[in-house]
C-alpha cells in the first residue's frame, strides 16, 4: 500500500538522516540546523509491523547541566495513506 512517511522536528545542526524500514535503507536527508518537515513516499504492507530506524550523522550534548547526548527532537512522526 502506498504511504507518505510525515516526520516534524528540529535538528541540533547540519546534518546527515538515514531512514531505514524493515532494515532497508529508504531515504537520506540532508537536514540544516532547526525546524525540518520531511514527506517520503513509501509501500508498506498495512497488515504487519514494520521497524522505522533513524540513524542522524551527529550528536552534541545538550545545553546547561542537561548534557545528555542529542542529534535532534522529533516533533511528530507517522504515516498517511495516499488516496
Amino acid at each position: 500500500e502506498d504511504n507518505t512517511l510525515k516526520m516534524t522536528g528540529f535538528s541540533l545542526q547540519a546534518q546527515t538522516l538515514t531512514i531505514n524500514i524493515d532494515n532497508q535503507q529508504i531515504s537520506t536527508e540532508t537536514l540544516s540546523t532547526g525546524d525540518f518537515t520531511l514527506n517520503i513516499p513509501v509501500t508498506l504492507r498495512p497488515d504487519v509491523r514494520h521497524r522505522i530506524q533513524l540513524h542522524f550523522s551527529s550528536i552534541q550534548n545538550l545545553p546547561g547541566q542537561d548534557g545528555r547526548p542529542a542529534s535532534a527532537q522529533i516533533k511528530r512522526l507517522g504515516f498517511s495513506a495516499i488516496q
